[in-house]
């Protein structure tokens, strides 16, 4: 009988379709949680469908995932270009005169210090009075990005920080495939032609062009814009949030590292 979890049996074949960071994340995690346990962990990618390779940024979550692996900063930031970061600007924000841009942070403990008066400078404001409330000045990360300075603490630094990182997603997902093989996780090199489907709507297998059928217990859809499995075999159909999104584009380009000193315009108390 197949061990239990809170939700109902354990699987015990996981079939990952998918090999881009999502992909190896999920591999990695299923085979570290549930590997010791006799679970199998298979991910399947094809060399002939590329990913998304261009230079993005993650939220705090990304470090906690990366802890949780027991894989340190030291061993994956240089190997897939990786720096930190503390927040995301956004410029063009508001049309208020002085309000135009702020920088949202990935708050740590120390912002409990200021980010009180923060909101009661806020409330005062939309109240009518005419008081410092832009956020740029209330929290330690914004300070942190303006100076281009690391968000590391010592060892016995008594207040949690928070974090995340910019870096290569292209190099990310290949040094997590090397991070999953290690946990051993099995890699199919394959493309999927078709999905069979059984008789309750149950995903059966997966058919590669080569014939082999890849049967498991579990599968994870991270074929990413072609949704294999969601969309093209389940018949999920996508729900667009465009009409929600005031900006539902992205250019992607590489640009030059500013000079050093001070990227944003200071903003001043009156």
């Amino acid at each position: 009988m197949a061990e239990a979890t809170d939700t109902g049996p354990l699987p015990r074949r996981i079939l990952i379709l998918g090999g881009g960071t999502a992909g190896w994340m999920a591999a990695c995690r299923f085979q570290q949680h549930w590997g010791p346990r006799g679970v199998s962990v298979t991910l399947v990618e094809s060399a002939e469908i590329g990913i998304i390779g261009v230079g993005e940024g993650s939220t705090p979550q990304l470090k906690f995932f990366f802890d949780t692996l027991g894989i340190a900063e030291s061993e994956w930031m240089p190997r897939c270009n990786a720096t930190y970061k503390t927040g995301i600007e956004f410029v063009g924000w508001s049309d208020a005169p002085g309000y135009e841009r702020y920088f949202h942070p990935f708050q740590t403990d120390l912002d409990r210090f200021t980010a009180g008066k923060f909101f009661r400078q806020t409330q005062a404001r939309r109240g009518g009075l005419d008081v410092d409330a832009h956020p740029d000045r209330y929290f330690v990360p914004t300070a942190l990005a303006r100076e281009r300075k690391a968000p590391l603490t010592p060892p016995n630094f008594p207040f949690f920080v928070s974090y995340g990182y910019h870096f290569d997603a292209y190099l990310v997902g290949a040094h997590l495939r090397e991070i999953a093989a290690k946990l051993g996780v099995e890699r199919v090199e394959a493309t999927v032609a078709s999905v069979d489907v059984d008789a309750g709507g149950l995903v059966d297998a997966l058919v590669t062009s080569d014939g082999r059928r890849l049967e498991a217990d579990l599968f994870v859809d991270a074929s990413g814009f072609r949704a294999t499995i969601i969309e093209g075999a389940l018949r999920e159909r996508y729900l667009s949030f465009a009409d929600n999104l005031f900006n539902d584009s992205a250019v992607v380009l590489p640009t030059p590292v500013p000079a050093a000193g001070p990227r944003w315009r200071p903003v001043r108390p009156r």
